[in-house]
């Protein structure tokens, strides 16, 4: 299933190749009256999970655009067959975005958003339980829980063997992970563990706190969360760039020595290897010209422009 903001594409693989069989515009799911097709929808942060062979759970955010009512977060079950949906709005207030929507059984929805997640009946859509984190008015569920956190898209994994689920918030300078198990006999999900892993990392240069997307580990204990550099300030050599006048002495030093050629490469971000106790980071270095915005930078040595270093930023969507 590829999908764009108004588009979802649906593809069936036969015989080892993606056929294209049809499309459903989202723009247009639910089938809503005149009136509230008036009121103008923009729709963002759309995620899909496959329920079966033959629906669709669709999550987004939903942008009442005529009458500024705001934004809030969109669940949709959709038939492949017939095209036809069912819908309901979240009651959480300011979703900002979609961190996922997963299928944890024929019977339950996982859909997350910046601050929640929140688990549905896949018919009904109605909340069943939610994992404890935040309530719909964005508080704190736990007392060590800071109101400040939230996730990213893609910042929730769910282990149906184990019934465990994995996640990822971050707040300033500060990551957390968490594991929940789900309690099926009493249909709620219960806290296994929390703890602050951004700490943790090798410390270089600037981190984004909350990871950017995170996947079950292979060997079935934990998950792995991978971490970019927002912004980064290198030397000629790739080393961390230093304030003017220490950046054009370092220029001049590397110049002197012959140390200096192009720089092709940089560091574009951190694995983070998870579990209940112990920490693995793997660092990830990419192409400068594939990966990264920015180039050169330079400052004026009496009078004169000199190459100091290099400006760099990741470029959005690498992550996929």
């Amino acid at each position: 299933m590829l999908r764009r903001e108004h588009d979802l594409h649906f593809y069936r693989l036969k015989r080892g190749k993606l056929v294209h069989e049809r499309n459903l515009f989202a723009n247009n799911l639910p089938l809503r009256s005149k009136e509230e097709r008036d009121t103008g929808f923009r729709y963002s942060h759309t995620q899909v999970a496959f329920r079966d062979n033959q629906s669709i759970a669709v999550a987004r955010i939903a942008d009442h655009t005529k009458d500024k009512i705001g934004e809030c977060a969109e669940v949709l079950n959709v038939n492949l067959k017939s095209g036809k949906a069912n819908s309901r709005f979240l009651d959480d207030q300011t979703p900002k975005l979609i961190s996922g929507v997963v299928a944890v059984s024929p019977r339950r929805l996982l859909v997350g958003h910046a601050q929640a997640i929140v688990c549905l009946d896949a018919s009904t859509l109605e909340e069943t339980c939610r994992v404890p984190l935040f309530d719909a008015d964005g508080e704190p569920i736990e007392d060590d829980v800071f109101g400040e956190e939230s996730m990213a898209q893609h910042a929730f994994t769910w282990d149906g063997r184990k019934k465990l689920l994995y996640a990822m918030t971050g707040f300033y300078d500060a990551g957390v992970a968490y594991c929940f198990r789900l309690d099926g006999r009493r249909k709620q999900f219960e806290r296994k563990w929390r703890r602050n892993v951004i700490e943790m990392r090798p410390k270089e240069h600037i981190d984004l706190p909350a990871a950017r997307g995170v996947c079950l580990n292979p060997g079935g204990t934990g998950f792995t969360g991978i971490f970019d550099l927002e912004d980064l300030n290198l030397d000629l050599v790739g080393g961390p760039l230093g304030g003017p006048k220490a950046a054009v002495k370092a220029a001049k030093e590397l110049r002197k020595a012959g140390r200096v050629a192009k720089l092709t490469t940089a560091r574009l971000g951190w694995l983070g290897i998870f579990n209940e106790s112990t920490d693995e980071w793997i660092q990830i270095e990419s192409e400068i010209e594939r990966d990264f915005d920015g180039g050169p930078c330079e400052w004026k040595d009496r009078g004169k422009p000199i190459k100091i270093g290099y400006q760099l930023a990741t470029k959005q969507g690498w992550i996929a």
